[in-house]
């Protein structure tokens, strides 16, 4: 917007101070006709600026295509904090949780830095043993990323029942597992990492019967966490490990987010031990101000040791 008005006021500054001469076909016109072209011209120019302006609309860049059975009406947050950070206490003392604020949807809302989500789903995947049932850490992060992409906020599905919080849980789901609060983000994450074993469990035995390579069952047993958690108790028994692509295209999409996430937490686990490596490889601070303050004691030694030279060396004038 800011392009086009401008463009429009040199127009005017150029129209106001200097003649206007329009060429139509190639060929000069006369003065009357060259005015009235003018006119023309400048309404035309008036009209289009007016135009851009009143259509052109401003949108959040999204940090990825994040379009779970909620999120296909939402837009994800933008993955540009704001400078502000602040901390939660966490109970029992726990390190506490660490927040950002981000743009989402046009507004500022506080979002879990990279820092305090690994930790969390770190943390819910030991105590849930993932392990165990073929998943890790970074699938209970993708999950989160496919239902809210880390914008904890309350949404309803095409079922009509709304659901709540970073995990997106229904109501009746949280009471069932002993949830009591689905937007405190470490009971949430915590009843994801439970209900991904869940579904890790139910869609092995959906597949039993298959004779699949570990590499496919361990992308079947991923496909069918997704169901799991993304379809009712009927649109999930419908699946049977070979028909993933006849599943709705919600689901599909939660699929490819999951996976998508699980990669994300992977780089950013990456960039974090880099940095955390660094740091550890730098001298601390009274490591530096002990080698200043040596390197200062050293040249000032060096140049009484020289000027001590200097005296000896010159002989003294009389």
């Amino acid at each position: 917007m800011n392009t086009i008005a401008e463009r429009f006021a040199s127009f005017l500054r150029a129209a106001r101070t200097s003649p206007v001469r329009v060429h139509v076909h190639g060929q000069p016109v006369q003065k009357a006709q060259a005015r009235f072209v003018d006119r023309v011209v400048l309404f035309a120019c008036i009209a289009s600026a007016g135009a851009a302006l009143i259509s052109t609309q401003i949108y959040d860049t999204p940090a990825s295509v994040d379009t779970g059975h909620q999120d296909s009406v939402t837009a994800p947050a933008s993955t540009s904090p704001l400078p502000e950070v602040w901390e939660k206490i966490e109970p029992g003392g726990k390190p506490p949780l660490q927040y950002v604020q981000v743009k989402w949807n046009g507004e500022e809302v506080a979002v879990l830095n990279e820092a305090s989500r690994l930790r969390l789903v770190k943390e819910a995947a030991a105590k849930h043993e993932l392990h165990k049932v073929g998943l890790n850490w970074k699938d209970l992060y993708g999950v989160i990323h496919a239902e809210t992409n880390w914008v904890a906020r309350d949404g309803m599905g095409k079922n009509g029942v709304v659901s709540l919080g970073l995990a997106q849980l229904e109501p009746a789901t949280a009471q069932a597992i002993g949830v009591t609060d689905p937007h405190d983000p470490r009971q949430a994450i915590e009843a994801s990492a439970y209900l991904l074993k869940e579904g890790a469990l139910w869609a092995r035995k959906r597949i039993q019967g298959l004779r699949l390579s570990p590499s496919l069952t361990a992308e079947r047993v991923r496909e069918g966490v997704s169901i799991y958690y993304n379809l009712s108790t009927r649109g999930r028994n419908e699946w049977n490990g070979q028909n993933t692509y006849d599943m709705p295209h919600e689901t599909q999409l939660h699929i490819e987010n999951t996976a998508a996430g699980a990669q994300i937490a992977a780089r950013i686990d990456r960039r974090l031990k880099a940095v955390a490596q660094a740091d550890s490889a730098a001298p601390s601070p009274k490591a530096q101000n002990a080698q200043t303050k040596t390197q200062v004691l050293r040249v000032d030694y060096e140049s009484r040791e020289e000027a001590s030279i200097d005296q000896v060396a010159r002989p003294r004038m009389r």
